[in-house]
């Protein structure tokens, strides 16, 4: 197991939705710096973390070398959680490819530089596509992505592979479902979808679903994800991909009922006509290999996830 013990880590995108509760979660741990990288720095996800001395913070951009360089001198670990998401990635391919691609290749380079221990790298079961059927999707099943986003997550994990057979980078790649939670953004297809139901609901209006609602995918809360985060880093697993989910298939109907029975029972879903492009009809996925090598079993439930997120959301 790595000794994290005194050791730095850097954590880019550390002020993000992922990034700043796994920052919350490290400053639990017996670690003796936790440097912040991120383009933007979203303070407010940082207020909590802020309070521990252990936090630097390095407002740097991924796609710039100088600036990577700049952080990595003299880190232990890294999370790595920046990066450019799935619908931004869909409207602007040249910036996933300039951010998720090329960021990714910097950071590769730095690692050699500066001897760094360990890598755990944010990918995403996006890489899976999707499936008409019910198939259970582990670690091994066809990859038949045909997003940019999910092309990006599958060079970076390629790029881990290829620097640990190259260069000895030890790493982690750990594929995330869809992760919700307090500090969410606009940003992506389910977040928006929740974030902007959760307005009208706050305006006495009915959330709207385009077409049935009928798409499956798995939520996964974002402290458990923080949590499955922290047991990666601490783990002697090396060179693998790991599924971080809920295997609770879920529709999106069901996602929006949920938030309606919390908030305002009275009100129905409204549909609108479908998009001529369904992103995920259909998701299921297997944790079983993340309990077998890191121990990791989610704890939150869909409801008690969508009421801390809802709770959250009241206070801003």
């Amino acid at each position: 197991m790595p000794d994290i013990s005194g050791s730095s880590v850097l954590v880019t995108g550390g002020s993000g939705l992922i990034g700043s509760h796994t920052v919350d979660y490290l400053v639990e741990e017996d670690v003796a710096r936790i440097i912040v990288f991120d383009k933007f720095i979203n303070e407010k996800n940082l207020i909590k973390a802020r309070k521990s001395k252990k936090v630097e913070i390095f407002q740097g951009d991924i796609s710039n070398s100088v600036d990577v360089d700049k952080a990595l001198k003299g880190i232990d670990f890294v999370f790595h959680f920046a990066g450019t998401l799935l619908l931004t990635s869909a409207k602007n391919p040249r910036e996933c490819l300039i951010n998720n691609i090329n960021g990714m290749f910097n950071l590769m380079e730095a690692f050699v530089e500066h001897d760094v221990k360990k890598l755990v790298y944010s990918s995403s079961i996006s890489i899976y596509g999707s499936s008409k059927e019910k198939i259970l999707m582990k670690e091994d099943y066809p990859l038949r992505n045909r997003t940019m986003y999910g092309a990006s997550k599958i060079v970076g994990e390629q790029f881990c592979r290829v620097f640990n057979d190259m260069a000895g980078l030890n790493y982690l790649a750990l594929r995330y479902s869809s992760v919700y939670g307090p500090r969410q953004h606009y940003e992506g297809v389910y977040p928006r979808l929740v974030m902007h139901s959760l307005d009208r609901i706050e305006k006495g209006l009915s959330p709207q679903i385009e077409g049935r609602g009928d798409e499956v995918q798995d939520f996964i809360y974002v402290e458990d994800v923080a949590e499955a985060n922290i047991l990666a880093l601490k783990s002697d697993v090396n060179d693998e991909a790991v599924n971080i989910v809920k295997e609770e298939p879920t529709t999106v109907k069901e996602l929006i009922e949920t938030l309606i029975a919390i908030t305002d029972p009275g009100l129905e879903i409204e549909y609108l006509p479908a998009p001529d492009r369904v992103f995920v009809p259909y998701r299921w996925f297997s944790g079983e290999k993340a309990r077998e090598v890191l121990g990791f079993t989610p704890k939150t439930d869909l409801k008690t996830g969508l009421g801390k997120l809802i709770e959250w959301k009241r206070q801003l």
